[in-house]
């Protein structure tokens, strides 16, 4: 999981955020991302994203 604040809001920084996602998921990895809004519901709904994901892959 990956959480992007404020920092990443450059030009720059999603543009290396987006060659960081792309290798992980090449890689097989599952990712997720989480931001300001996951943050203030306590992230309840990408927790929920991430069980049903580890579900999948059992």
């Amino acid at each position: 999981m990956q959480y992007d604040g404020a920092p990443h809001l450059t030009r720059d920084r999603q543009t290396r955020d987006i060659r960081r996602d792309e290798a992980f998921t090449s890689a097989g990895w599952s990712y997720f991302k989480a931001n300001a809004d996951d943050l203030a519901e306590g992230f309840t709904g990408l927790i929920a994203k991430i069980k049903k994901a580890k579900l999948r892959a059992l």
